[in-house]
């Protein structure tokens, strides 16, 4: 869990970049609680965020696990919505590219943001208008609203059903988001928030809420901070080994029987939302010199389904959706190594609340990972591979799992042979724990000499104790140090849990 100093350093950076915010409200999770909560019950337009829903909502039906028509994430667009074959685009664009932001659609936010209550009937007469795109789809990334909106229509024509009546039978009821939905005017109008626009002059004014409509795929859904950490924690379990599965549960009862097979294709739903398929950005930086920095680090960006993921070189993988309409800016953002999230909502536009929630949020991952340098959670760093006339040059950081499955007793019991086999020079064992390949690799003799080579480096005399860090369940290091030097082992295995690897590193 999150220490309290760690969520102290997140409320602070919330509360600094707030300031002048008319109304705000935010929460941290952390290993399945809500902590830190301010504003719990109020109820936002939480815009972009409705995405996540309709990803989620439109994987479903294509695991077949909301009934409906037969529907695949190759199927060409113009099979489900005929309308769009007189505009011209559409030709090369299947479901998956709507759902990836992989359409070549430009991004058209400001203008996006104000057709939510468009009529069908006037929707489907915009489909048939040319538009412009910027590349041929399936080959970059560009968000693109219309393409969520589009892929509204066939969640709708796949499952015969109204979307928003959809997204709530399968999500919000089953997880109990009993404050949100689509239609402001059936929610509690005493915890509806006001959202407002500063004006050149600095004064706040009120914007008005819209309706329901065409455009409610990608941005209509108003919820609580309360409601929507019951789905961001449902997407942190989905990543997470051994992680609760009441929500996949909850969701299976709801669109079908509760099985454990249907179980597990809901988790993996969830799960395969937050892998990213379409490279967005690159980021590099230095980060601050609050913990032992400055600290050089890069993040790379990529689009999954219907969720923004990063990978950081200093904490590791995040995931989360922004949300920005009039009167409203918004942030979801978790790290599922650590089981933790922020979610911050303000009633401004064109508040930076993604910026913001990132930067509260790596504010408390910076005092944890400060606190606890050793965990599993963090990015290990290796060497480049060297050339023959020279080292690689920089860090390379292996992009891990979120969470990994950790050691078998069986693979505990190997670190120990293998290291008594490197300290003592006698390696009757290694027909019992080695691969076939390894004596193929290097011959025994050979492999004597170099384990003969590094305790004279090292100038061990008698056995050391050793910590062996596992990356999941198959690959572990370890390091010994005598009076001379220390050497680092590193163990890999094979599917059937014999050593297939075994080297050494001198320092």
């Amino acid at each position: 869990m999150l220490s309290q100093t760690a969520r102290e350093a997140i409320v602070d950076t919330i509360r600094q970049e707030t300031t002048r915010v008319p109304e705000t409200a935010f929460g941290i999770i952390s290993e399945g609680q809500l902590h830190e909560v301010e504003g719990r019950d109020r109820i936002f337009r939480v815009a972009s965020i409705t995405k996540s829903f309709t990803a989620a909502a439109l994987t479903g039906l294509v695991r077949g696990l909301i009934p409906g028509k037969p529907v695949r994430m190759d199927d060409p667009v113009l099979d489900w919505v005929p309308e769009l074959a007189e505009a011209g685009w559409a030709e090369d664009v299947v479901i998956d590219d709507l759902l990836r932001m992989s359409s070549g659609l430009p991004t058209d936010d400001p203008w996006a943001d104000r057709q939510e209550s468009m009529s069908q009937e006037d929707f489907l007469q915009l489909l048939g208008e040319p538009v412009i795109r910027d590349f041929p789809a399936g080959t970059a990334y560009r968000y693109a609203n219309l393409g969520y909106a589009v892929a509204g229509l066939v969640i709708e024509r796949a499952a015969q059903k109204p979307f928003a009546q959809l997204i709530d039978e399968v999500f919000l009821t089953p997880l109990g988001m009993t404050s949100s939905g689509f239609d402001v005017r059936k929610l509690d109008a005493d915890r509806l928030v006001t959202g407002y626009r500063r004006t050149r002059d600095g004064e706040l004014e009120p914007q008005d809420i819209s309706l329901p409509g065409a455009f409610s795929a990608i941005g209509g859904l108003a919820s609580t901070v309360g409601d929507l950490a019951l789905w961001v924690q449902a997407q942190i379990d989905a990543v997470s080994p051994g992680g609760d599965d009441s929500a996949f549960r909850a969701i299976a009862a709801a669109t079908g029987e509760d099985t454990p097979r249907r179980v597990r294709l809901w988790r993996r739903v969830l799960a395969d939302q937050q892998q990213p398929v379409r490279a967005m950005e690159i980021t590099h930086g230095t980060s601050d010199a609050a913990h032992g920095g400055p600290e050089l680090f890069a993040v790379s960006g990529g689009y999954g389904l219907g969720l923004r993921c990063y990978f950081d070189t200093r904490f590791g993988s995040f995931a989360g959706h922004s949300g920005g309409y009039p009167g409203f800016g918004l942030h979801m953002r978790w790290h599922a190594a650590s089981r933790t999230g922020v979610i911050l909502f303000t009633a401004l536009t064109g508040y930076p609340t993604e910026a913001v929630t990132a930067k509260a949020l790596e504010a408390g991952l910076a005092v944890q990972r400060h606190e606890d340098p050793s965990s599993p959670v963090w990015p290990r760093t290796e060497a480049p591979t060297a050339t023959p006339t020279g080292p690689g040059a920089g860090l390379v950081v292996p992009v891990r799992s979120v969470s990994a499955f950790g050691p078998s007793d069986r693979a505990l019991e190997l670190v120990r042979i293998a290291e008594d086999m490197i300290r003592t020079g006698d390696d009757s064992a290694a027909d019992d724990v080695f691969s076939m390949n390894v004596d193929l690799d290097q011959p025994r003799q050979e492999r004597l000499a170099a384990w003969a080579a590094a305790r004279e480096h090292t100038g061990e005399v008698e056995k050391e104790p050793i910590e062996p860090h596992f990356t999941g369940a198959s690959s572990a290091t370890w390091t010994v140090t005598g009076t001379l030097g220390s050497r680092t082992v590193t163990m890999t295995l094979n599917p059937y849990e014999q050593i297939q690897g075994l080297s050494i590193k001198l320092h």
